[in-house]
């Protein structure tokens, strides 16, 4: 490679090998697709349902119902956020063995330094 004169075109350091061909988007645009309707499907089935419940149901029951649903999605999350703490916390012990270690170290060099006579 040649170094370009100030006002010369051209592309700087780089080789007629080095083009880049850029990645096939098919599967981005699959899981794109896929994920989009999985938003979807949920707000369509309470279009559907919501009728069916407000016929067949007393406003009591709906209640009863509303309850329940909130109440177990509440707990789903819960457990949900536990397991992956618990799962976070197992996969991280060795890492927080070795900064106890050196984290003890360092306070036992920090007290050697404090109980050391000091000179007048």
């Amino acid at each position: 490679m040649t170094p370009m004169a100030v006002g010369e075109e051209g592309v700087v350091c780089q080789s007629a090998e080095a083009v880049v061909v850029p990645p096939d988007t098919g599967p981005l645009a699959k899981q794109t697709f896929a994920y989009g309707l999985s938003g979807l499907i949920g707000p369509v089935v309470g279009l559907i349902t919501l009728p069916i419940f407000a016929r067949a149901l007393t406003q009591g029951q709906y209640g009863l119902l509303e309850l329940g649903t909130t109440t177990t999605t509440v707990a789903l999350a819960r457990h949900i956020r536990f397991e992956a703490d618990f799962l976070y916390v197992d996969s991280m012990k060795g890492e927080i063995g070795a900064f106890r270690t050196k984290l003890d170290a360092t306070c036992a060099a920090l007290h050697a330094h404090d109980e050391a006579p000091r000179s007048a």
